[in-house]
């Protein structure tokens, strides 16, 4: 064998050994987002704002082991299937009730710090609401209330519906 075909040889077994790298990196690419139980939202609208804004990105913890009231979380809807991000209000097995623009949980006023105005009087494109949130569910609100399709368009988000938890 001469130079020029050890050199040939070389050649090819750097582009051999490249591409056999480039594939295990985008490999382990694709699985690590499906199996880091992250994904990445982009915000769309503007129903929870002051908080969250159109455009913004986020990530979501898809492993989820507790929900608790004031979480933010993406899910489906059930009647389109489209995602959605609003912030939890309500706990399965808790009593729901608003009345004269507040919210009360289990008949006590729920504090709610990260609302800059409150519900305006116009609830009439709204359910009525006063329920006991079914076990696996949960009354989900947006930040925006006097202009936000929520739970009290849709009802309750079934845990199943969960996509994630918006990481803080």
């Amino acid at each position: 064998m001469n130079i020029s075909e050890r050199v040939k040889e070389k050649i090819k077994l750097v582009i051999s050994s490249i591409v056999v790298l480039l594939i295990v990196v985008a490999i382990s690419s694709v699985l690590s987002r499906n199996v880091s139980g992250k994904v990445n939202v982009e915000v769309v609208g503007d129903s929870m704002q002051p908080t969250l804004h159109s455009g913004e990105k986020l990530t979501a913890d898809k492993d989820i082991t507790q929900i608790n009231r004031g979480d933010i979380i993406i899910f489906k809807s059930v009647d389109d299937n489209k995602v959605l991000i609003k912030r939890v209000v309500g706990l399965p097995g808790e009593k729901i009730r608003i009345q004269n623009e507040k919210i009360f949980i289990n008949n006590k006023e729920l504090a709610e710090p990260y609302l800059k105005e409150k519900m305006n009087s116009a609830m009439d494109k709204y359910l009525p609401v006063d329920m006991l949130i079914p076990i696996e569910a949960y009354y989900v609100m947006g930040d925006n209330r006097n202009n936000s399709n929520d739970s009290r368009n849709f009802g309750v988000v079934p845990m199943k519906s969960i996509i994630g938890k918006i990481e803080k």
